[in-house]
């Protein structure tokens, strides 16, 4: 009875690696398909000629400059630094207490730092390192 199972496991593990090769496959067929008769490809080429054309500019830096002009340069306006300028730094809410070492903080948000990791790998947690807020 093990040896089927083992079997089967076997075959379920080849079955998940063809269909992930047939999904790969698949996409690189697709993308092999897209050339410049594909519509949303010569749209692009046609928005570009006139741009281009309208704006009498024929140099790589110059089209570059246009395109991001007109279509933008792909950033979400969320993750600009810009947002950030006005920003306060968090208030610390943990601090190292080895000798030598209260230079580690952590304002308690985002992934813990290395040195709380290293420290609840002992054993120890991170509430020991909680600063008094008195």
């Amino acid at each position: 009875m093990a040896s089927i199972d083992t079997k089967m496991q076997k075959l379920q593990k080849k079955l998940i690696a063809m269909q992930a090769e047939l999904n790969a496959l698949e996409n690189q067929k697709k993308a092999a398909q897209i050339t410049k008769e594909t519509e949303w490809v010569n749209n692009l080429i046609q928005d570009i000629n006139e741009i281009l054309i309208k704006n009498n500019q024929k140099s790589p830096a110059a089209l570059m400059k246009i395109l991001v002009e007109t279509f933008g340069n792909g950033k979400s306006l969320r993750n600009t630094n810009d947002n950030k300028i006005n920003k306060k730094p968090l208030p610390v809410k943990y601090r190292d207490t080895a000798p030598g070492c209260e230079h580690n903080t952590w304002s308690g948000r985002g992934l813990a730092p290395l040195w709380i990791k290293r420290y609840e790998a002992v054993g120890r947690k991170k509430e020991e390192f909680l600063i008094n807020a008195s």
